[in-house]
């Protein structure tokens, strides 16, 4: 764990087992993926914080990206998927949809669905900023 998380995390993480440290994990993979413009994956630069009970927040080498971005966590039997969106500008992210998360309980296919609706949402309202349409 020392290289994959701050002492920090390691510390929010002895506190919350598995399960926090999957979607910690997946957190900082989604967040990387996001702004990679070619630079190796150092997990120990991306911080994760739990926002409140219904989200999470990440730092990239100590710059909060909460007002930039939007993540949502997915949690389906046992496995666990992240959705990030990081803009360059909070200005950036008016007209993109809110995303939100599933929880255990959420069956399988009321998640795919939700997840293609999701990705047209995505595809609309970037086909509405390249192109000027409001």
């Amino acid at each position: 764990l020392v290289f994959w998380f701050t002492a920090r995390e390691r510390e929010r993480l002895r506190e919350g087992g598995a399960k926090r440290s999957a979607v910690s994990w997946a957190v900082k993979e989604a967040v990387y993926k996001a702004i990679n413009t070619g630079q190796s994956f150092v997990p120990k630069k991306f911080e994760v914080f739990r926002r409140d009970k219904a989200g999470y927040e990440c730092q990239h080498e100590g710059v909060s990206l909460k007002d930039r971005s939007r993540l949502a966590v997915w949690e389906v039997d046992d496995h666990v998927a992240v959705t990030a969106i990081i803009a360059d500008s909070p200005l950036a992210l008016n007209g993109l949809p809110q995303i939100g998360g599933k929880s255990l309980t959420q069956s399988r296919e009321g998640t795919k669905k939700e997840a293609t609706e999701f990705d047209s949402s995505i595809h609309n309202s970037q086909h509405k900023m390249l192109h000027g349409v409001t």
